[in-house]
């Protein structure tokens, strides 16, 4: 009998039902514990009574337990209370795939999106010798962020268990049927399923197939009016795969021709190697930005956020559309106009909240929010904190300061502001995972970086590690490493700073690298690119700009704007946070016989290094936005005469004479002496 609105189970308060089948009757329920809504499912009273499905409910549900794959229902426990047993889960709010798909046909990028997210999570519970056999449109729920996950694991079989173990049931297209020795929805089964015999995960790569054809073709391979004809054509017919978007990637038709194959010795073994394929072909898909562009045209803001400068100059933060045709261009606001320099910024769980952590002037640092569409700025009542990120619930992880510059204490505290609850010491960086549960963080360890997930949990180290971010569905981690923390080491070897990911294995792959500088990155929202703030080794500019890469290493260019473009993070709904900076540097000169000092600055980033005897001669060099990646390094006569460009790199030392500069290339680490020219007349003959 169903369960009624306000029934108790346990604590559990049943709110409304949600579907109802042979494998078990679902409802909304609310956990008056914790105050959450869940989804509670309890088993159908044909079966209820039954003492294998009950012994088979409690074992699944322990195996269950053990699943944890942001693609898969999250299970809670089990609740059995009054004679009622019930599963309680995660409720996954969103259509289903079968709902989604009756709206109309997804495009290739879309389905491709989703069904590697589906293959992410077989792949999880195969690991675990746990078969689906059930899987189907609507047993794949799509989340409003477009997280999808796969509901029911369990309910069939583990890989162990024999196929008569235990009795079961099969369904048709639409509703469950009487039990019998068939498990499945038939429009799904493959070959084995359909004539009863034993399956392994190769029947759950079948049933992959059969959900993929149906997003890119908007109906089931094979059909008939009856449940006999849809096994007759299953057993004797192939799929029409001429029924394909004429844009699906050859690739993803050959996955499908193997997943479909009848005999299962043929079909596609394992479900791993179908991600390897959609990932081919969301890299090389020639319409996937595009249709995504169209698809969301309008519905991505373009915002500008801020102001950092040193030396009290101003500059500025910009957001712009992470999702466009390159034809539209982006649209930029400002949020910051204040002088100082800002550290992190991040958006609120609400989408129109900008906290970022900032020093106005001077320090110290300090942890601020601002609105999308205010100038105003409110000062959070936390200590001096920079933020490093915001789960979706609006909790905070910071960096506390300590007396070592690169690292500090990893704290967590509210957006409403408390005191922060003190997690680790020796952090770099940290990012929630996608469930805001827990974090990864780089952890310096012995002079080593450590990517730990959760904290203690190695699943990387390097010389130096920061910016680790989670894919959208939580299977990744890209970062930026490098062998060792030595500035000038990297400079010597750029083939060692480079962008990599890793799974949640601890398999890292390095996904591009020999770049003059990473600075830091972002996922898009399909997780299917990742942008960063880069300079190229060659370039001519100083300046970072915007640049993205796929996971097989295909990259593109974002934005190139004038001075430093960092990116902060990108929206779920596609908006991009960044900083634009200028980081002048001043040089300050009291010439012999003078009293007062002045301005001899000559580019952007004009800094002294050495003097000759006399007091007359300045050696500096450049290294900002003018010079760019190779330096400049010059000479200046203090009597106001304009600076000579002797050679590139930065400058070090000067002779006491003045003829000779002591100079060292970004690239290597020679020492070069270059002579000034001092005797020439312009230098020789000006004084102070």
């Amino acid at each position: 009998m169903p369960l009624q609105p306000g029934t108790r189970v346990g604590p559990y308060e049943i709110r409304s039902a949600i579907g109802a089948g042979g494998m078990g009757d679902v409802y909304r329920a609310k956990d008056t514990k914790l105050r959450r809504d869940v989804a509670l499912k309890v088993l159908p009273d044909a079966v209820a009574a039954d003492p294998h499905r009950l012994a088979r409910f409690r074992r699944e549900a322990q195996v269950l337990a053990s699943l944890n794959h942001p693609n898969i229902a999250q299970i809670y426990g089990v609740e059995d209370s009054n004679s009622t047993l019930g599963l309680i889960m995660e409720l996954v709010d969103g259509p289903t795939l079968a709902e989604r798909i009756a709206t109309g046909v997804l495009s290739p990028h879309e389905a491709l999106s989703i069904a590697r997210q589906v293959a992410e999570a077989l792949d999880a519970a195969h690991e675990k010798g746990i078969i689906h056999r059930d899987l189907k449109p609507s047993n794949i729920k799509l989340r409003p962020d477009g997280v999808a996950k796969v509901l029911d694991f369990g309910l069939a079989k583990l890989a162990e268990e024999p196929a008569s173990a235990l009795p079961s049931t099969m369904t048709t297209l639409g509703q469950m049927t009487s039990a019998g020795t068939i498990l499945g929805t038939a429009a799904y089964m493959s070959p084995e399923q359909g004539r009863g015999k034993p399956v392994d995960k190769r029947t759950d790569i079948w049933a992959f197939g059969c959900v993929l054809f149906e997003m890119l073709t908007g109906r089931a391979p094979f059909n008939g009016e009856t449940v006999s004809d849809i096994i007759a054509a299953i057993l004797n017919r192939e799929p029409d795969l001429t029924t394909l978007p004429p844009s699906t990637p050859p690739g993803i038709r050959r996955l499908l021709k193997r997943c479909l194959e009848k005999d299962a010795k043929r079909r596609l073994h394992d479900i791993a190697d179908a991600r390897i394929e959609i990932d081919d072909a969301l890299t090389v898909d020639p319409t996937a930005a595009e249709t995504h562009a169209r698809r969301r045209k309008g519905s991505a803001a373009a915002w500008l956020i801020g102001g950092l400068a040193a030396g009290g100059l101003l500059a500025t933060y910009v957001v712009l559309a992470a999702v466009r045709p390159v034809r539209e261009l982006p649209i930029y606001h400002q949020l910051t106009f204040r002088r100082g320099f800002i550290t992190r910024a991040r958006f609120g769980p609400d989408g129109q909240t900008i906290v970022y952590s900032a020093a106005w002037e001077r320090p110290p640092v300090q942890l601020l929010s601002t609105r999308i569409n205010s100038s105003d700025t409110s000062v959070m009542p936390v200590p001096s904190a920079s933020i490093l990120t915001m789960s979706n619930a609006g909790k905070m992880a910071v960096l506390l300061p300590t007396e070592n510059p690169r690292a500090g204490t990893l704290a967590e505290v509210s957006l409403g502001g408390q005191a922060p609850r003190e997690l680790i010491t020796d952090v770099i960086d940290a990012d929630w995972a996608p469930g805001g549960d827990a974090l990864a963080i780089t952890h310096v360890v012995n002079g080593t970086t450590r990517l730990e997930y959760p904290l203690g949990t190695v699943l990387h180290s390097a010389g130096f590690i920061r910016s680790p971010r989670f894919s959208p569905n939580g299977d990744l981690i890209a970062f930026i490493e490098s062998d060792s923390m030595s500035a000038a080491a990297v400079a010597r070897a750029p083939e060692a700073r480079r962008l990599s990911v890793v799974d949640l294995k601890g398999r890292v792959r390095a996904v591009t690298q020999g770049w003059g500088e990473i600075a830091t990155l972002a996922w898009n929202p399909r997780g299917d690119e990742i942008w960063f703030s880069a300079r190229e080794m060659e370039s001519r500019s100083g300046g970072l700009a915007l640049h993205a890469v796929t996971l097989s290493g295909a990259h593109r260019l974002v934005a190139s704007l004038p001075g430093i473009v960092v990116l902060q993070q990108i929206a779920p709904d596609g908006r991009v946070l960044l900083s634009h900076e200028q980081w002048p540097v001043t040089m300050m000169c009291q010439a012999p016989g003078t009293t007062s000092e002045r301005d001899v600055s000559w580019l952007d980033f004009s800094k002294a290094r050495d003097l000759s005897a006399d007091g007359r001669l300045l050696l500096f060099d450049e290294n900002g936005l003018a010079e760019g990646a190779s330096g400049g390094v010059y000479l200046r006569q203090l009597g106001g005469s304009a600076a000579v460009r002797i050679g590139d790199g930065q400058a070090l030392s000067l002779s006491p004479d003045g003829a000779t500069a002591v100079t060292r290339p970004f690239s290597s680490k020679e020492l070069r002496l270059v002579p000034t020219g001092r005797a020439r007349r312009g230098l020789c003959e000006a004084t102070a």
